[in-house]
């Protein structure tokens, strides 16, 4: 039984005792040298640590293309920058000005407005939704190089090993064992980018000038493409340790207990939940804010699974959460910003906006509601949106909404006006105290935290 057991133990760890070297493998164990197994052994173990070496270059390649396309693209958009309206309009006394400034020539909008009408129609709507040709071809560029790259770089054979002390029992080790692990890498590469894409603080946004709700589309079929990846990493690893590998099923069932295994288990289950929460009648079913929340919070909990299940690939994993925090802080930030002002005492502090409502009883389809309030800033572009937060209702959500009203600067301030409809919610539960302090009262007011603008103005052509 202890022949056996350090047998299992082979095919995972490598053996250290009659090793003269360890030589490094980023992401991935030190492999012992010269190899002390069967020649068999040796040529599996040389693939292994092979194919994994590749994933980490073609995962370098990946990763280097991404950021340089990123660096190019922010790099055209300062030296060429688009024409576009003024950002905003001054009020002098009683006349309203508004200029316009060309920086670009002839040639140049031309050709932006040929590529805009090719690029910028839906594509396959009915497969995609209200997406864009480039977000599509976008789409199809990366999963041709996932596709490509998960089956480069690796020699497609078997060996069949004896079981040492158990004569007549066979294992059996081939590609797929490397295969597995080669997606498995791919998935946790593309991690972070997910995570990015679903920043509201987006870098993205700030390189490319495209507006962070215009990069939901990849970060939801990033997700399908790990959740893929993790389905297959697991599958072809239950199959590894199910059937190919002998004696059965002493083997599946010592290899089960390991902590890796569990917790590679526990990870794929948490993507599953993730998918499945996901779907568009599951959210219709359970509300968007619980959608939120157990997105938030199933994807840290994924994150940390994925640690305990691989840590020497823990470099995507801690971007990936630093990615997230920074969005927190810089929402924070921005927030803070935007209210930081003087206080009634002649003091600086934080404070937010008092708005006026006024509510329009509507039983069929949800009441109207208007809110009006002037606030010290900058204007906004128009086009541009702003997440409020009702902090009568809650503290924990906001919701983003258009100005109505335009960004027109007039003694330091800029006039905000919105109107919604209460369905359900947060809007639904301002709709109540609406109803309740204007049968009271004439007037009401409520305060309000901003975030933002956000999005592309729609002046920029």
């Amino acid at each position: 039984m202890e022949s056996l057991m350090n047998f299992l133990s082979v095919r995972h760890t490598p053996d250290t005792s009659e090793a003269t070297i360890l030589e490094p493998h980023w992401g991935y164990t030190d492999r012992a040298l010269p190899c002390a197994r069967d020649v068999k052994t040796c040529q599996y173990l040389d693939l292994v640590y092979s194919g994994h070496d590749f994933s980490m270059l073609f995962v370098g390649i990946f990763w280097a293309i991404a950021i340089g396309i990123l660096l190019a693209w922010a790099l055209a958009r300062n030296i060429w920058p688009s024409a576009r309206m003024d950002e905003f309009m001054v009020v002098d006394t009683e006349k309203v000005v508004c200029t316009t400034t060309n920086r670009g020539g002839r040639v140049k909008s031309t050709m932006a407005s040929f590529f805009r009408s090719y690029l910028l129609p839906d594509s396959i709507r009915i497969i995609f939704g209200r997406t864009t040709r480039l977000q599509v071809s976008l789409l199809l560029i990366l999963v041709t190089y996932l596709v490509i790259v998960s089956f480069t770089g690796l020699t497609y054979r078997a060996w069949t090993v004896a079981v040492p002390d158990m004569p007549g029992v066979y294992t059996i080790r081939t590609t797929l064992g490397p295969w597995s692990n080669r997606v498995g890498v791919l998935a946790y590469a593309l991690t972070p980018l997910s995570v990015m894409m679903a920043s509201r603080e987006s870098m993205l946004s700030v390189l490319t000038g495209i507006p962070y709700q215009s990069f939901n589309f990849l970060h939801r079929w990033l997700g399908y493409i790990i959740l893929a990846q993790a389905l297959l990493h697991t599958i072809a690893w239950i199959v590894i340790e199910t059937k190919l590998y002998a004696p059965q099923p002493k083997a599946a069932m010592q290899l089960v207990t390991e902590k890796y295994m569990i917790w590679g288990i526990v990870a794929t289950l948490l993507i599953l939940a993730l998918f499945i929460l996901s779907l568009p009648f599951v959210i219709r079913r359970t509300g968007y804010e619980f959608f939120r929340k157990a997105h938030y919070i199933l994807a840290m909990v994924y994150i940390g699974a994925c640690y305990a299940h691989w840590d020497k690939l823990s470099c995507f994993l801690y971007s990936s959460l630093l990615i997230w925090f920074l969005d927190r802080i810089l929402r924070l930030i921005r927030t803070g910003l935007i209210h930081y002002q003087v206080l009634s005492d002649g003091s600086m502090g934080f404070q937010a906006v008092h708005a006026v409502i006024k509510h329009f009883p509507d039983a069929e389809n949800g009441d109207v509601l208007r809110l009006d309030f002037e606030h010290s800033q900058d204007p906004w572009k128009i086009g541009q949106h702003f997440y409020l937060c009702f902090t009568n209702c809650s503290i924990w959500q906001s919701h983003p909404f258009t100005p109505l009203s335009l960004p027109i600067l007039e003694d330091g301030k800029v006039t905000h006006s919105y109107i919604l409809r209460a369905k359900q919610g947060e809007t639904k539960k301002l709709a109540e105290l609406a109803r309740k302090e204007l049968a009271e009262a004439t007037t009401m007011t409520t305060p309000v935290i901003l975030t933002g603008p956000y999005g592309n103005p729609l002046q920029e052509t």
